[in-house]
């Protein structure tokens, strides 16, 4: 920015209480953000540790994180019957496949 870019900037208080609360927003906002990235960095760590002690494998990991994935959009979805298609394992990718075959 250069400073004739500065001349142009407003004073919060200048513009009124609505001002104020943008601001207050933006860091709302900015901290939100912030613990946002704590917390994916705490559950990368925790997932490596996991995979490092073979605990999990990445696989399972991949397939219980789509299985949720999948288990929340069907809920998200107005009107989804969630417990109509949650009652069992979600068939993986290649049994589907195989299915469309036959």
């Amino acid at each position: 920015m250069t400073g004739g870019d500065r001349s142009r900037r407003v004073n919060p208080s200048e513009r009124g209480p609505d001002a104020w609360s943008e601001v207050n927003w933006g860091a709302q906002l900015a901290d939100f953000k912030q613990m946002q990235y704590h917390q994916s960095v705490l559950w990368l760590a925790l997932v490596e540790l996991l995979v490092e002690k073979g605990i999990i494998s990445r696989e399972e990991l991949r397939n219980v994180a789509r299985e949720l994935d999948r288990k929340l959009a069907i809920r998200a979805i107005p009107g989804g019957s969630a417990e109509k298609r949650e009652s069992g394992p979600s068939p993986d990718r290649s049994e589907k496949r195989e299915k469309k075959g036959k």
